[in-house]
């Protein structure tokens, strides 16, 4: 997963914003992260559009909904939504529960564990990417430091290993590459470090191993850092791992609001798919990247998909219940899943510069 949690210290919200001109292109990319409005082109700004607070951890997955806001897919079913950065799902669900945010960015791991904790959290929208693996572009490693003694995965027992987050995919990954490796992940030591901070903590000795994400995996091996394992998430392939949530009491009494949601971004995905060149240029501002960085470190050819896909998640908590990764019994997939109606379209209503092309506003509901 491309993951840039050190983006946007300060906190401060952020709005998905359009380009202004090709000259400031660059200035606008570096100040979109803390600064501007919500603009959705073709659209003019309406007090009726229902405003929405949607924190993600940022990275290329976001590209689709960006896109949608940009050309007024959004803004046609009444919508308006603003980008916050958070340092981590933990705080996203946190978050949720307090009413900071309606809806946020979550992976399976943590969306299956939250309900098994009693939380109340459910997928109601699919990010758009598809979880295929492509060894050239690898979007997990685990990493060792230079010359470190350290050449598989079982060699990590009795070791440190830094995750940017604890009990998420990236913790499941590592657990299930350990145990294919004959090793005992209960004997594996786990650290929370930002993804940022992993390079100097593998080069102090703090941690032994660290699982990282583009770009830090560029820029540990640039530093002499080995590549133990890459793609771990091909455990996972093609199974839905992360997903746009909200909680069931949000979900009960905005129905409206996220069926709208979820059909909005049912489009974006179509879109996105229709207009991959449009798409990619929102990948260096949802990631925080510059273009040429955010671009080199993500396939070619992004696949789609916008079905949300409760059966795949079934099969996720199966390999949990396999790797003892999961804190309680199976749940039903209706318990974690929202399935707006009239989702997954199949059709895409928009055509290009987000003109609607459906024939009536019927998809367009109000408050």
């Amino acid at each position: 997963m491309f993951q840039n949690s050190g983006r946007n210290p300060t906190g401060r919200r952020r709005a998905i914003r359009p380009p202004i001109l090709a000259a400031l292109t660059a200035i606008v990319v570096a100040v979109a992260v803390t600064t501007g409005t919500t603009v959705a082109a073709g659209a003019k700004a309406s007090p009726k559009l229902t405003s929405l607070t949607l924190e993600d951890v940022p990275f290329y997955a976001n590209a689709p909904l960006a896109l949608a806001q940009k050309v007024g897919i959004f803004a046609h079913y009444g919508l308006k939504v603003t980008l916050e950065t958070a340092a981590n799902v933990n705080v996203i669900l946190a978050d949720l529960h307090s009413g900071l945010s309606q809806l946020g960015f979550a992976t399976t791991p943590l969306v299956l564990n939250a309900d098994e904790a009693g939380q109340g959290v459910k997928c109601v929208s699919p990010m758009g990417p598809a979880n295929i693996v492509n060894p050239a572009f690898p979007q997990n490693a685990v990493m060792v430091a230079k010359n470190s003694d350290i050449s598989s995965l079982k060699q990590l027992q009795g070791s440190t290993v830094g995750l940017n987050q604890l009990a998420g995919s990236n913790e499941l990954y590592l657990q299930v590459g350990v145990q294919k490796a004959g090793g005992d992940f209960s004997q594996v030591k786990l650290a929370t470090v930002p993804f940022a901070d992993q390079s100097a903590a593998l080069a102090s000795g703090l941690i032994k191993a660290a699982f990282e994400v583009p770009p830090f995996i560029q820029q540990g091996e640039a530093a002499g850092q080995t590549k133990l394992l890459a793609n771990l998430d091909s455990v996972t392939a093609p199974d839905t791992t992360e997903c746009y949530v909200a909680t069931n009491g949000y979900i009960a009494s905005h129905a409206s609001v996220i069926n709208r949601f979820a059909q909005a971004e049912d489009q974006a995905i179509l879109y996105a798919k229709a207009h991959p060149a449009a798409m990619k240029a929102e990948i260096s501002p949802v990631s925080g990247l510059s273009q040429s960085s955010a671009l080199a470190l993500v396939p070619p050819k992004i696949v789609m998909t916008d079905s949300l896909a409760p059966a795949t998640m079934v099969d996720y908590e199966s390999l949990m219940v396999t790797a003892k990764a999961l804190n309680g019994s199976p749940i039903p997939a209706k318990q974690f899943t929202y399935i707006a109606p009239g989702t997954p379209m199949k059709k895409l209503l928009f055509g290009k510069g987000g003109k609607f092309t459906g024939g009536t506003s019927k998809g367009k509901s109000k408050k």
